[in-house]
């Protein structure tokens, strides 16, 4: 059965989106891991890294954030 997810984002709910959906929207750095994510039939919202299906992706850089250090 497909789990779909809310997210809020920049002060605004976002969804239905699949959990791929979600992981991927972390992975290039659309989400971060402290945005807000919560199931369909579920009221608890939470931060992206605490969810477990999505703690991988939330740990990742971002490509869009700056992994160089300046000297």
């Amino acid at each position: 059965m497909l789990r779909l997810w809310f997210y809020r984002h920049a002060g605004r709910v976002h969804g239905p989106v699949s959990l791929v959906d979600l992981r991927a929207a972390l992975l290039l750095g659309f989400l971060g891991p402290e945005d807000l994510v919560r199931e369909l039939l579920s009221s608890d919202w939470k931060p992206a890294e605490e969810v477990p299906e999505l703690k991988e992706a939330a740990r990742r850089p971002s490509p869009h954030s700056s992994t160089t250090e300046e000297e």
